[in-house]
């Protein structure tokens, strides 16, 4: 299968809250729902997750890895598209 992406979606996915929001720290100051890969064992239950993505176009794309590195300052994520059909 071959996914095309706008600029757009893949702005979405590498710039604004998502990224960012691995880090419980700066979801919870900026109100943000914290973005974690499903199952996260990392996480209390009584926090608030967000374990799909869904981008311009009403594109989905489900978290499987999150990274928060506190000590190099490196947040991240790994996502893969969920298909409607």
């Amino acid at each position: 299968m071959t996914y095309i992406y706008t600029d757009k979606q893949l702005n979405h996915l590498n710039r604004y809250k998502n990224v960012y929001s691995v880090d419980p720290d700066y979801a919870k100051r900026n109100g943000y729902e914290i973005v974690t890969e499903n199952p996260n064992r990392n996480h209390s239950s009584q926090d608030m997750k967000e374990t799909n993505i869904v981008t311009s176009g009403n594109q989905k794309f489900e978290v499987i890895a999150t990274k928060n590195d506190k000590n190099t300052g490196f947040q991240g994520l790994a996502v893969a598209p969920l298909l409607l059909f």
